[in-house]
């Protein structure tokens, strides 16, 4: 899952870095780092994107976050959500001869005309998502334009639950003899302290074995490639 996430942030990085109407406005990365040094080298003279020396203004392309879709089915559906963070210092970028000549709004309205509607190639395609301010210091204004975009987990099957099955033993002081049936393929993991069974904390099944009066056999089927199985659950009294 996060291949085309973090994908996606290095798309909308590329297309902003790249438009005309940003030439001489730095655009940032933030999976890359950005520190408040870096911002405020953005804003000043500091600058020097493509030679160019204009001052005042910085876009932010922020982490993705991903928010839950209410329609969830076996594969989990997800929003990816992408904020670009629009910086402009107006005392900066207002000055005659070195400034960006722009508000955060001339910002804003190009990120958003930019980004809405774009799939870089991949199923689901952002959409615009709202736009609201961001705190971002003393003397600079900012805001956060979002886009949005469904996404989704390919279902990976799990392996068949197991059936655990008992006989009282032969000596009935010896509690119960526990079979378990497991898929074809698939591995047996028991316990008999009522935790769940992984390959890691459960015993592997090889053959029927003894269990003590009134313990809780859990097992769960485990198989390269697939989901582990829900547990099956034998309660012994």
């Amino acid at each position: 899952m996060s291949e085309p996430i973090q994908q996606d942030q290095d798309d909308f990085h590329a297309l902003l870095d790249a438009d005309e109407f940003f030439s001489q406005i730095p655009v940032l990365n933030q999976r890359k780092g950005v520190t408040d040094s870096d911002i405020e080298v953005g804003l000043s003279t500091l600058n020097a994107k493509d030679g160019q020396t204009k001052i005042g203004g910085v876009l932010i392309v922020i982490l993705p976050e991903l928010q839950p879709d209410a329609s969830q089915g076996p594969a989990a559906r997800y929003f990816v959500r992408i904020a670009i963070q629009a910086i402009v210092q107006p005392s900066f970028a207002d000055d005659a001869t070195n400034g960006i000549q722009k508000t955060v709004e001339d910002l804003c309205e190009r990120v958003r005309q930019v980004g809405h509607f774009r799939s870089f190639g991949r199923a689901n395609t952002f959409m615009f998502d709202g736009m609201e301010p961001i705190a971002a210091g003393e003397g600079k204004n900012s805001y956060g334009i979002y886009f949005k975009r469904v996404g989704g987990d390919s279902q990976v099957a799990k392996v068949a639950k197991p059936v655990i099955t008992s006989a009282p033993a032969t000596l009935p002081a010896l509690g119960n003899d526990v079979t378990l049936t497991v898929p074809g393929g698939a591995a047996g993991y028991y316990t008999t302290d009522g935790s769940l069974p992984t390959a890691l904390n459960g015993t592997l099944y090889a053959a029927p074995f003894n269990v003590p009066a009134a313990a809780t056999v859990r097992a769960a089927a485990v198989q390269s490639g697939f989901q582990q199985s829900e547990p099956a659950t034998l309660n012994l009294t």
